[in-house]
Formats: C-alpha cells, structure tokens, sequence
C-alpha cells in the first residue's frame, strides 16, 4: 500500500534522507527507529504531503504524492508528534470540522464512537485548550481515525499518554494491523515498538539500514542490534571505540 522509491530531502543542503526505499503492505504495522534528528519525522511528514521531497517518489494505493497528493490525502490518517487541535473548539467540534474539510457531512455516529474508542467523553463541550496533553494527543488519535483511513501514519504517538492510555492504543493499533490497515509509526521505545510492529525499520544516515522481524522483534535483542549500528557509526566517524561511562 505505501511503496518509496530512493526517497531524499534535505534541508540548507545537508541530506536528512538519502535515497530511502520502503515498503509497507496491507495488514502490516512497520515502526520507523532512529536517533534523533535521524529524519523520522521528516518522513512521515513526506508521506503526509505536508513535505515535498528533494528527489524520489512514494506512493500510497498505486497513486503518487509527488504529482497526486490529494488524491493521496484521501487515503491517509495522519498524526503529528504535536497534536495540532484547534484550542478554541471542543472535541467533538474539532471532529466534526475535520469531517467537513473532507466534504463528509455524515460523520455523526463516528465522531461519537471514535471519541468513546479513545476515552473521551463526546458530551465534553470544553475548549481542548483546557486538555491535558495526553488528553489532546488522544483527540489527535481520533482525528486521525475518524474517516476510516486505509493507511495510518503516526509520529511518535504514544508522546503524552500515560500507562493506562498507552496499553488501550496499543491494543488499538493491534485491531487496526489485525483489520488490515497499512500503519508507518515513528517510535524511539523498543519494548513498546515490539508489541505492536509486524516489523521495525532503523533509520540511520538517510536510508533504511536494518528491518527487524519474526524472532528479533524481542526489545533486549532489538536495543543490543541497534547498539551496534550506532558503534559501528562511531568507530567510522572517529576511529575508536566509544567509551562506557
């Protein structure tokens, strides 16, 4: 469902991805690893069509970002690390105007249940300015949801959510995968990526430079193997071996 062909960007002339190539099918939930500043948010920006990229192409259902992406948005649920709620608005209303931005008029019934799936209260009329972060970032989980997207892509959505919340969204994404959907996630965690990914990419100067899968999806396997991508990188750059505090 989502193909990216030699994906680059970069930013004042400094590459962030160079010539990435990934693929995501149906019914799978890859999460994108990486060090900060990596590019991961980069790229999910990229796939949401809110970046264009330097060089390269994507596309989600056989259509391209790059010369299509409207009909791209069409088919996409996107969550940001930052929640992006209109303050002013309740819940609902923030909801309800997301479905109006898609033509959609008959989003009743869904924007109660999307917000019940998330533990809010559709009743709340208080401006979400007044939310929590955590309760701000569940909105942006429904909002995401609420047209029934084919392919999710999620930055960093556990940010702001406390343990109780973090186990019901897992155990969401796990229904999603499970229904089929086509799900890229950021996520820096590795015990909580395990629980939900089909696989895990780890992005590391630019490209895709290691995909985890079956039995290394074990987080004390995975953190040893990121380990030593990251040695690796350092010995290149500075001819030794790091030194353990």
């Amino acid at each position: 469902m989502i193909q990216i062909f030699s994906l680059g960007k970069q930013f004042q002339r400094r590459p962030v991805l160079a010539g990435l190539d990934l693929q995501v099918r149906p019914g799978e939930l890859v999460v994108v690893q990486g060090a900060n500043g990596a590019g991961k948010t980069t790229l999910i920006r990229i796939l949401s069509t809110l970046t264009r990229p330097t060089s390269g192409d994507f596309t989600v259902g056989g259509i391209s970002g790059v010369s299509d992406p409207e009909l791209v948005r069409c088919q996409i649920g996107v969550m940001l690390h930052h929640p992006m709620v209109y303050g002013d608005l309740s819940a609902a209303e923030n909801l309800r105007f997301q479905a109006a931005l898609s033509g959609r008029k008959d989003f009743g019934a869904q924007i109660s249940g999307r917000l019940v799936e998330v533990g809010l209260d559709p009743a709340n009329t208080r401006p979400v300015r007044n939310y929590s972060r955590g309760m701000q970032q569940r909105l942006s989980i429904a909002r995401a949801l609420l047209c029934d997207p084919a392919v999710l892509l999620l930055d960093e959505p556990f940010t702001g959510l406390d343990a109780l919340n973090q186990d019901r969204f897992i155990d969401l994404l796990v229904r999603l995968r499970e229904s089929g959907k086509t799900i890229l996630a950021t996520d820096h965690d590795p015990g909580r990526a395990v629980r939900i990914a089909t696989r895990i990419d780890y992005l590391f100067q630019g490209k895709i430079c290691r995909s985890f899968q079956g039995d290394e999806l074990n987080p004390s396997l995975l953190s040893g193997r990121i380990a030593e991508i990251e040695r690796g990188n350092a010995v290149a750059t500075t001819g030794k071996e790091p030194v353990s505090p």
